[in-house]
């Protein structure tokens, strides 16, 4: 096989685009080429908007495309070849030409016979050419060499925006950003949300660009693609399971609907957290891939003292892999940051799987914080976010700690053991948020009759103790007169001099409150039913709308009277109402004949017997 036609093969070599990509062709005429044709399937991409930008080629040869005919899609029949010419304008040929000579490890003996030639850098080119030239498409040292070719790029190539999602289409366009015959290695940017965080690179594309059908060939092996990962977080709620399907991301699905983006709880409860990470399109194409979990507190929540870290739902312990760090820091302010830090999550996949890392693969971490007193009553609740810093570019060499190369020419290793060491090129996804409500309860005891309110009740708070019907647990609350905690005995509230008292920090339920001490003359009552009703919406489609829209509505009821709706507003959700007392007397009754009566009667019964006694002993006495 005539070695050029092996070149012209290496077409779609290496190419990444946003996705599983089709052949792609530029129907122009040869020298002058502006439009390149990219298939774009968005299933196989993050949800969101997502783009290709600065799709940029870089020429590394100079030639003549020649072939007498193009099959049906414009690529190039049997028989097209690139005659090349010369080194492009794309390349620092020289320092290119050194290091390939040099990397044995990689390219072994294929460039012993290059010697470059600043007089006539054409032989160097042509011989280049000829050896990788027997390589196949897609091969190790095919992609290694347009990483290198990327290392040595020179200038800013040429660069264009213009890329049209509905019909595949990127235009390069006029004559001043076209594209001329030759050898190049292409690039392209995918962003997610129009964020210039959220990005990554591709793997450099080496294409043959020529022809009478002016064809940039892209992705006909099919197996190109680049992607984004994503992050997501979930808040479990302890009552209430989802209205719809359960939460999902990437290859991960959860096995219960109770993780939800909003969540209430009693201040003093213990929250379960749980943060997901998937893996890109290309994980494949990166030998190391850094990996970073920032997520946030605010102060309503006591720091955690540890996280748990899982692979495809298996726990992991540091010893997989030394190069996992977490740091769990509060602020002066009280903010909580927790970091798990992955040098190479692809380490610790494979490490834990036995395989290759997959864009399947899901890294959960999972902890739980306290709700505390510091804790925003109703709305707008505590909100919590996590984001996810990422590697995105696969065509530098970025190594972990305790690695040989370097992240870049020239940038040294950071090969401290105590600290994770940092790509130069990374990305940042958008942050994912969740919300956590609690609420309060206020009340008035009051005289039934005048609606007078009364001081010094005494009372308690009390729910059924979790999977029990009949044992019950009591409210302990501060000075303030927040939740701290539930036990055995509770805290006894107590009615202020206008008749009120204040319960501050409940969770969406059932509760009863006991009379434990009623005013001198008034009945006490029965234990009364409080339920907290919060519409919140529990499902797993956050809208990113303000908090205000988590929570539809707040119902309470007090005893057997009616649910009472109290509408959202932005100061704060709370049930307050009336409770009544009667006064109760020991009254006097009427229309019986007293207890004199008794008594006299009783007294006259007494002297009637002994009256008895002493006349019959008498007349026992006479018959003697």
């Amino acid at each position: 096989m005539n070695k050029m036609k092996k070149f012209a093969s290496m077409a779609a070599a290496i190419l990444m685009t946003a996705c599983v990509a089709v052949p792609a062709t530029m129907s122009l005429t040869a020298s002058a080429e502006t439009t390149v044709k990219l298939g774009i399937p968005t299933s196989n991409l993050p949800s969101g908007k997502n783009e290709l930008k600065n799709i940029t080629a870089y020429q590394i040869f100079t030639g003549d495309y020649t072939t007498s005919t193009t099959n049906a899609e414009g690529t190039p029949a049997t028989g097209a070849k690139l005659s090349v010419t010369g080194w492009g304008d794309g390349i620092d040929a020289e320092n290119f030409v050194a290091d390939l000579k040099s990397d044995k490890t990689t390219f072994g003996t294929s460039f012993n016979s290059v010697t470059y030639n600043s007089a006539n850098p054409a032989v160097s080119a042509q011989a280049v050419a000829d050896a990788i030239g027997k390589w196949n498409d897609d091969s190790a040292e095919a992609q290694a060499f347009a990483k290198l070719a990327l290392l040595h790029k020179n200038g800013s190539g040429t660069t264009t925006d213009n890329f049209d999602a509905t019909y595949g289409t990127v235009t390069f366009g006029d004559s001043t950003t076209s594209l001329s015959d030759g050898y190049y290695v292409v690039t392209c940017t995918i962003s997610n949300d129009d964020r210039t965080e959220h990005t990554a690179q591709s793997l450099g594309m080496l294409s043959v660009l020529g022809g009478n059908a002016g064809t940039l060939n892209i992705g006909t092996t099919g197996t190109a693609k680049v992607g984004l990962p994503e992050v997501m977080k979930k808040v479990y709620e302890n009552k209430k399971e989802a209205t719809d399907d359960v939460a999902k991301i990437g290859g991960y699905t959860e096995d219960k609907k109770n993780w939800n983006d909003v969540a209430d709880y009693c201040i003093g409860d213990s929250v379960p957290f749980k943060l997901y990470g998937t893996m890109p399109q290309d994980i494949a194409n990166y030998e190391h891939y850094y990996y970073q979990f920032t997520d946030t507190l605010g102060w309503e929540f006591t720091a955690p003292t540890s996280v748990t870290i899982k692979v495809n739902n298996t726990p992991i312990s540091k010893p997989v892999n030394s190069d996992i760090f977490t740091s769990i820091t509060t602020d002066t302010d009280g903010v909580t940051t927790i970091t798990v830090t992955f040098e190479d999550v692809k380490e610790v996949i494979e490490a834990v799987s036995k395989r290759d890392a997959l864009p399947t693969d899901v890294v959960t971490i999972e902890y739980n914080a306290v709700l505390n007193s510091n804790a925003v009553i109703g709305l707008p609740g505590q909100e919590n976010k996590v984001d996810l810093t990422y590697s995105n570019n696969p065509n530098v060499s970025y190594k972990p700690n305790g690695g040989s190369g370097d992240e870049t020419p020239g940038t040294p290793d950071e090969n401290e053991s105590d600290t994770p060491n940092t790509p130069n090129d990374k990305g940042k996804t958008p942050e994912d948020k969740v919300i956590v409500f609690t609420y309060e309860a206020d009340f008035t005891k009051v005289d039934a009759v005048t609606k007078n309110p009364l001081s010094g009740v005494e009372f308690k708070l009390k729910r059924l103790q979790e999977g029990s019907t009949t044992e019950y647990e009591y409210v302990t609350l501060n000075s303030d007169g927040r939740v701290t905690g539930w036990d055995t005995t509770g805290t006894t509230i107590t009615s202020g001099t206008d008749g009120t008292f204040k319960i501050i920090g409940l969770d969406d339920g059932e509760y009863m409150l006991e009379e434990t001490k009623p005013l001198k003359d008034y009945n006490p009552i029965d234990d009364t039913t409080l339920i907290i009703n919060a519409g919140t919406v529990n499902n797993q489609t956050w809208n990113g709308k303000q908090p205000a829209d988590a929570l539809k509505s707040f119902k309470y009821k007090i005893g057997n009277s009616d649910e009472i709706e109290i509408k959202e507003t932005l100061t704060g959700v709370k049930a307050s109402g009336n409770i009544e007392n009667k006064k109760g007397s020991s009254l006097p009754s009427t229309g019986g004949i007293g207890t004199t009566l008794f008594y006299v009667c009783g007294g006259a019964m007494v002297a009637v017997s002994g009256i008895f006694l002493i006349t019959k002993k008498r007349m026992d006495k006479n018959k003697d």
